[in-house]
C-alpha cells in the first residue's frame, strides 16, 4: 500500500510518499551458532529460513528548486522502519538517509556535488549478525559533457566518490 502526493511549481517540485507493506513467507537468514565460521571475520553462517510474516513502513521527502536557469538543487530524505513478525528489526534496512545534489550546468558541460548523509544504525538485528553502525557523510563531485557525433548524442562523463576518502558503514 502506498499513497504519494506531488506538487510542482515552475521552478519547485515536492513530493511525498508513505509506504505500507506486509510480506508474507519472508525469508530471511540467521547466524547458526551449530555451523563454525568459515573465518576471522565472519559472525558466522546464516541458515536461510522462512518466518511467517515481515512488515515495512517508509516515507520519502523529494525537493527540487531551480533558482536559475542553469543551477538546480535537489534532495531526497527516506526513512525506513521494519520488523519481523516478533517484532526484531529487520535486517538489512538503512535508517534515515539523505542524499543533496547541487548541479550547475552551462550548455554541454554539467558540474556536480552531492553529499550523502545517513543517520546511526542502531535498531539492529543480532540474530542475523548486525552491528550498530555510526552517522556518516559522504561527498562526491561529477562532471559530464555532451558531444554530438554526426547524428547521435554522447555523453562523456567522470567523477570522484568519496572525495574525503572516509571510512563509512
Amino acid at each position: 500500500i502506498w499513497a504519494q502526493i506531488h506538487f510542482t511549481w515552475p521552478d519547485f517540485k515536492l513530493s511525498l510518499r508513505n509506504r505500507f507493506s506486509r510480506v508474507s513467507d519472508y525469508i530471511i537468514g540467521q547466524i547458526d551458532p551449530e555451523i563454525p565460521q568459515m573465518n576471522l571475520y565472519a559472525s558466522g553462517l546464516k541458515r536461510y529460513e522462512n518466518i511467517p510474516h515481515a512488515v515495512v513502513y517508509g516515507s520519502s521527502l523529494q525537493l527540487q528548486w531551480k533558482p536559475l536557469e542553469m543551477l538546480t538543487l535537489y534532495s531526497l530524505s527516506r526513512y525506513t522502519f521494519a520488523r519481523t513478525h516478533n517484532g526484531d528489526p529487520l535486517p538489512m534496512i538503512p535508517p534515515l538517509r539523505n542524499i543533496c545534489i547541487c548541479k550547475i550546468r552551462h550548455r554541454a558541460i554539467s558540474f556536480q556535488a552531492e553529499g550523502e548523509f545517513s543517520a546511526a544504525q542502531n535498531r539492529i538485528n543480532l540474530g542475523f549478525g548486525e552491528t550498530s553502525t555510526r552517522a556518516f557523510s559522504v561527498y562526491n563531485i561529477r562532471a559530464s559533457c555532451h558531444v554530438q557525433v554526426s547524428e547521435t548524442l554522447m555523453e562523456i562523463s567522470a567523477g570522484v566518490e568519496n572525495i574525503l576518502d572516509k571510512a563509512y558503514s
